[in-house]
């Protein structure tokens, strides 16, 4: 997984003191910038982080039981943070002890996984950017390089990278794979296009590029060209599965991502969608009319076989569901209007409903075996 955040400098120092887990307190309680760690099956909370007067949290991600959030100065009168004071601080998960955090540093990316965390942050000696794998839960540095940044997209021992070099008339876009153990390059491969070309995901056999090229992801070859993702409006890796949804006749696609070959088609657009690494996709679909007039809209949220296409489960939804969805573990999480709501992954049932922390635009949430852990996200300045 992959986070964009303003954090984090090149060195990282061991144990801390500071924000350890504070007193209880309800998530509709808890002051903007704190972290509340909640039982995912029962909503009741087993830890809560407060912020400082002068440092809010945004939670990032967890992985291998180590909770990553952003550490930020809050707004001033005039508008503005300093982003030379943010930080990453690295938590245990399942108490909300703080492991490590990192220097004050500059804008970041960062990515974790399998003990690693991954770190890129423009280096301070020059306007390059130095990439670093720090193990997780000490953030001992493990290995570094100047580059790119770097994320798995899904991919269990990958790393992948993405550069620009322009030319008079076409664009020369060179995607790297690195080892995440070492950081090390297995291969590099150069595409040519008049028009932007990313990486959209990864599984442990392919790559898949948002012009339609399907790479293998042992040797970077191409296996084949899956014309109909350039014209997708999103796409989503789910297991073995390549899904995406077009808007002219909206319709939802999945395809086998080894063979290109199409699995099932059902009608409709997302707004949000997510996968759970168990074989089910999660979408906020939107199955008849359109969002800007035409017959009326009929919205559901809805679990999906991501091999067969099935549909698992399907849930009447309010205009209140929008773009924010999450799952993993056996539960689904839905900021819906004024709630975030939680729901069984394998059957829809609400398991609970809180107030989510105050926020201004959106809440963050990362999920464990056992919790999910939010905060309230202040956005950025101005808002």
């Amino acid at each position: 997984m992959r986070h964009r955040v303003c954090v984090v400098g090149l060195a990282v120092a061991a144990a801390l003191a500071a924000a350890t887990p504070s007193a209880a307190v309800t998530p509709e309680q808890a002051p903007l910038g704190s972290i509340g760690a909640l039982g995912s099956r029962d909503g009741v909370q087993r830890w809560h982080v407060s912020p400082t007067k002068d440092r809010l949290y945004r939670v990032l991600f967890a992985a291998d039981g180590v909770l990553f959030a952003s550490s930020y100065a809050p707004c001033s009168d005039e508008g503005y943070a300093s982003p030379n004071l943010d930080q990453v601080v690295a938590f245990d998960a399942a108490t909300g002890r703080a492991l490590w955090r990192s220097a004050p540093g500059l804008g970041a990316d960062l990515w974790g996984g399998r003990g690693i965390v991954v770190v890129s942050a423009l280096s301070e000696s020059s306007s390059s950017v130095r990439v670093m794998g720090l193990d997780a839960r000490s953030g001992r540095r493990l290995w570094s390089f100047e580059g790119a940044p770097v994320s798995a997209l899904g991919s269990p021992d990958l790393l992948f990278s993405r550069e620009v070099r322009a030319s008079p008339g076409t664009q020369t876009f060179v995607f790297r794979a690195r080892d995440q153990r070492t950081g090390k390059v297995r291969w590099t491969v150069r595409v040519e296009s008049d028009t932007d070309v990313q990486l959209v995901g990864a599984t442990a056999s392919v790559v898949v590029l948002s012009d339609g090229q399907v790479l293998d992801a042992r040797s970077g070859r191409r296996r084949y060209q899956l014309s109909a993702l350039a014209g997708a409006y999103s796409i989503l890796i789910a297991g073995s599965t390549i899904v995406y949804d077009t808007l002219g006749v909206p319709t939802v696609t999945g395809v086998d991502a080894n063979t290109g070959k199409q699995r099932w088609q059902i009608p409709g657009a997302w707004t949000g969608a997510t996968a759970d690494g168990s074989g089910s996709v999660f979408l906020t679909l939107f199955e008849k009319g359109t969002s800007s007039g035409g017959p009326p809209v009929t919205t559901h949220l809805v679990a999906i076989d991501a091999t067969t296409g099935v549909t698992r489960w399907s849930i009447p939804a309010d205009a209140g569901f929008g773009e924010q969805l999450f799952a993993g573990h056996g539960i689904v999480v839905q900021p819906v209007g004024a709630d975030l709501s939680v729901l069984d992954a394998a059957t829809g049932q609400r398991l609970w409903t809180t107030a989510p922390p105050p926020y201004h635009t959106e809440v963050s949430v990362a999920l464990t075996s056992k919790l999910a852990i939010m905060s309230g996200d202040a956005g950025s300045c101005g808002d």
